[in-house]
């Protein structure tokens, strides 16, 4: 579970979970945001996330949520 506050972050709470992430509602201070921690911490696993998230990062269009950033908490990456 993430702390209440999180960077600039305020945690709402877990909205979701899955086989190597959970999601979280947040709020960066000027719009809503979903905060997705990685369970697992195997370094390719990590590896091939963050590669993708670089990529998820070019993406410009109306259908795809942008990615605001990365950070780490307790050893677990955070997109």
């Amino acid at each position: 579970m993430l702390p209440r506050e999180l960077e600039a972050y305020e945690v709402q709470g877990s909205i979701g979970s899955g086989g190597m992430a959970e999601v979280y509602a947040a709020h960066d201070g000027t719009r809503p945001v979903a905060l997705k921690v990685l369970t697992r911490r195997e370094p390719a696993l990590v590896s091939r996330v963050l590669r993708e998230a670089l990529s998820q990062a070019r993406v410009d269009h109306p259908n795809v949520l942008p990615l605001l950033g990365t950070t780490t908490w307790d050893g677990h990456p955070i997109l």
